[in-house]
C-alpha cells in the first residue's frame, strides 16, 4: 500500500471520513521524523495521536493510531493522515 494508492486497499467507507477529516483540518500537527514516517495529531472526539512510517518510495509500512477503533486495519485518523502526506509528497516532489 502507497500514498498514491492507499485509498484503493481500505473501506471505502473508513476513507470518505478519514477525507473528511483530512479536509475539513483536522489534522492539526504533522511532525516528520528522521527516519522518513510522521507522528500526527488528529482532533477527534479528542485528540489522538497517529504514528506512520513511509519507505522512500512512499510505501506506508506501519501505521498506528491511539484511537478505540477496532472496525478494521485503518481508522479515519490514520486515512486522513494518509491524506496529508500524500498532499506533503506531492508538493515536496513539484
Amino acid at each position: 500500500m502507497n500514498l498514491q494508492n492507499f485509498d484503493e486497499h481500505i473501506n471505502p467507507a473508513v476513507v470518505a471520513r478519514g477525507e473528511e477529516y483530512y479536509s475539513d483540518g483536522h489534522v492539526i500537527k504533522l511532525t516528520r521524523t528522521a527516519a522518513g514516517g510522521c507522528v500526527a495529531v488528529v482532533q477527534g472526539s479528542r485528540e489522538y495521536l497517529v504514528h506512520v512510517d513511509i519507505n522512500s518510495r512512499g510505501d506506508i509500512i506501519y501505521s498506528q493510531c491511539t484511537c478505540p477503533y477496532d472496525g478494521g486495519p485503518y481508522c479515519k485518523h490514520e486515512v486522513a493522515v494518509f491524506f496529508a502526506l500524500a498532499v506533503w509528497n506531492l508538493t515536496r516532489k513539484s
